[in-house]
């Protein structure tokens, strides 16, 4: 049947397998390769490893010589939009970034409650906070709360703002929660009720129906 097909076909095949970079993992990539072209296993595997030599270079050459035109091309179009402007972009990215994350951590947590490894909670978790310190902080440089302080206050120990049972679970504070269900871990809340997400900062500006700045400056004291 092989030998019916256009050398034509047989090239788009060819090219159309090399290109797939998730068939190469398959351990009969090659013979497959080597079935439709007639070459043999080591002149696929030479070029092959001609291919990873060139877009090595490639890459290479894009971040020495194109990448930083790139991106001062890029601050200098940034640059033309005013300040607040792209403070709103900036912190609505933040913003979607934050939901994705979020999510992942939730499934994380789900799998860690039922007996899985939950290897993925604590990357995730670092970048979600280092994330709401981003957003935090871009919301509370117009009411004279720096980083530091915000730091400080969600270091404050959430077991001093609500009781917590020895399994490390407490009474949701975001919802009328029968039994417990916020899930505490390294000052951090998560609720399998109502999924909220909460630190030290969240749970007080609940309980004292306050705002961000109260907060932080009460909880740094």
């Amino acid at each position: 049947m092989i030998g019916v097909v256009s050398k034509k076909k047989m090239k788009q095949e060819t090219e159309m397998l090399l290109n797939m970079k998730e068939v190469r993992k398959i351990g009969g990539y090659v013979p497959l390769v080597a079935l439709i072209t007639g070459d043999s296993a080591d002149e696929i595997h030479e070029y092959l490893d001609a291919e990873m030599r060139f877009a090595r270079k490639e890459k290479e050459f894009y971040d020495r010589f194109i990448f930083p035109d790139v991106l001062k091309g890029v601050r200098e179009f940034a640059d033309e939009f005013p300040l607040e402007d792209r403070k709103e972009m900036r912190d609505r990215y933040l913003t979607d970034k934050l939901k994705n994350i979020k999510r992942l951590w939730e499934d994380e947590y789900l799998k860690f409650m039922k007996g899985g490894a939950g290897d993925k909670i604590e990357k995730l978790e670092k970048e979600k906070r280092k994330i709401e310190m981003q957003l935090r902080v871009s919301a509370g440089n117009s009411e004279g709360i720096t980083g530091e302080m915000i730091a400080r206050a969600r270091e404050y120990p959430i077991t001093e703002l609500i009781a917590c049972n020895r399994y490390k679970f407490a009474k949701c504070p975001f919802h009328n929660d029968p039994t417990p269900s916020f899930f505490l871990k390294n000052n951090f809340g998560y609720c399998f009720g109502c999924q909220a997400h909460a630190d030290s900062i969240d749970i007080f500006m609940k309980l004292n129906n306050c705002d961000f700045k109260t907060a932080v400056k009460t909880l740094c004291k």
